[in-house]
């Protein structure tokens, strides 16, 4: 099967200004995925998409290819993966005169990741025959995450517990209340083509998962970004 790998990293951010070049251990975020793509792959094309100059350049030191900024239009707040990825596949495979079976969607935010999420997303695509959307990875949700401490606030701040129970409260007890619960973690996709262009959706019904072995943090805020340099700086991240 034929595939690559797809980076993609917008100039702006709501959360952290410039966060596709935040650096960890003295590499960006954009050279961490292009390192764990080739690891994985050497010889596989690396595709960067980005509205950004600097992350462009940054991206070609690091062995990835570019055809240019992507369009405006795909460089919003709004923009959806699925539309962007509906857009570059298409004009990566004009681009290299061929197509692709599959792509390996990495976002850069997630550095922890590991290449057991490459191999074990192909492994298990591989196993369906490829006959399904795509396979991505998740980690479970500790107690840290525990859905008795997610709340909305009403207009006059008082609180509305996120679960729902027959008495309007959340359950005390703090045992197992995550048990079963996954959240996507960014550390890979693999896409397959023909159900892609299809359906022009990344993750859809018949998508499957794999537990990521070992933590994940996907970077969306400061706090993310101490742990993320904390976790890779440990001997074993496990």
């Amino acid at each position: 099967m034929k595939y690559f790998f797809f980076i993609p990293a917008r100039g702006g951010s709501k959360g952290i200004k410039r966060k596709n070049l935040l650096t960890i251990n003295g590499e960006s975020l954009i050279a961490i995925a292009a390192s764990s793509c080739r690891t994985f792959d050497p010889k596989s094309p690396i595709y960067i998409s980005t509205d950004s100059i600097d992350i462009e350049e940054e991206a070609l030191k690091h062995g990835c290819t570019s055809y240019g900024l992507r369009p405006s239009r795909l460089a919003l707040d709004t923009t959806t993966s699925d539309e962007l990825l509906t857009h570059e596949w298409l004009a990566i495979e004009e681009h290299y005169s061929t197509k692709f079976d599959l792509c390996f969607y990495i976002e850069p935010t997630s550095p922890l990741r590991d290449i057991t999420d490459f191999s074990s997303c192909y492994s298990v695509l591989e196993k369906h025959n490829f006959d399904v959307t795509s396979c991505y990875t998740a980690s479970a949700l500790d107690d840290s995450h525990s859905p008795s401490k997610i709340f909305r606030l009403t207009n006059s701040m008082t609180s509305v517990p996120y679960i729902a129970t027959t008495t309007g409260l959340v359950p005390t007890q703090r045992k197992n209340l995550s048990e079963g619960l996954y959240l996507k973690n960014g550390a890979c996709y693999l896409v397959t083509r023909n159900h892609f262009m299809s359906s022009f959706r990344i993750v859809n019904k018949d998508s499957l998962v794999i537990i990521s072995s070992g933590r994940r943090i996907n970077i969306d805020c400061m706090e993310d970004y101490i742990l993320a340099n904390y976790y890779l700086s440990l001997p074993s991240r496990n």
